[in-house]
């Protein structure tokens, strides 16, 4: 009986295989056709994103630019700085560091910028506040605060802050000598550049003292 079954079970054999091609074809098929619905679908996500975020950098540039530098103490500043929208901080950060000695308006908001919760505003507030010089001689007291900051960029941004407006030295002084000792060799050297500077400052002052006598 089974001699007799052998020619139908031969004959069926290529019709199996054909069979199981033509399944795997169509889902090969339909794999490649998913695939590109996908990547089709990601690029255009991708895209709307991209899209989404020029157009966001771009309404922050619309409301920043206005603020940069001489009205940077312009209500919608402050918010800009905490908006949860990065597009929106970054450039509210750089408004900060375009800031000059001649915007001494703007000192009150560098101010509130050095209790940010993002510690990269609190450096870039120090930033612009340096680049003031000593028109922001009167923050000597907040910048000596920053060199306690949790953050050594911010650290060592206020000690060299120190230098560059010429700070106070019986206040100034004291905190830098403590910031010798950071375990940051960053605020350390930063530390040690202002020291010299206020000490600079100093001599140049008494000097000049002498010389009028």
């Amino acid at each position: 009986m089974s001699r007799k079954k052998a020619p139908q079970t031969q004959a069926a054999e290529p019709r199996k295989r054909s069979f199981i091609r033509r399944v795997a074809f169509h889902l090969l098929v339909a794999m490649i056709v998913f695939g590109v619905i996908a990547l089709v679908i990601l690029g255009s996500g991708w895209f709307l994103a991209q899209a989404a975020r020029r157009n966001d950098t771009k309404r922050a540039a619309d409301r920043i630019t206005p603020l940069i530098p001489a009205k940077v103490r312009a209500p919608g500043y402050d918010a800009a700085l905490s908006s949860k929208n990065e597009a929106v901080r970054n450039e509210a950060e750089s408004a900060l560091e375009q800031i000059s000695a001649a915007d001494r308006e703007a000192i009150p908001n560098l101010l509130a910028a050095l209790k940010s919760k993002e510690a990269e505003v609190r450096r870039d507030a120090l930033e612009a506040l340096a680049n003031m010089g000593e028109q922001a001689r009167e923050t000597t007291p907040q910048v000596v605060d920053a060199l306690r900051d949790t953050n050594e960029s911010v650290r060592a941004k206020a000690a060299e802050a120190l230098g560059h407006i010429k700070a106070r030295a019986e206040i100034a002084i004291p905190a830098l000598k403590e910031a010798l000792g950071d375990a940051a060799v960053t605020v350390r050297e930063s530390a040690q550049a202002a020291i010299e500077k206020i000490q600079e400052r100093k001599l140049e002052i008494e000097e000049k003292a002498d010389s009028e006598e």
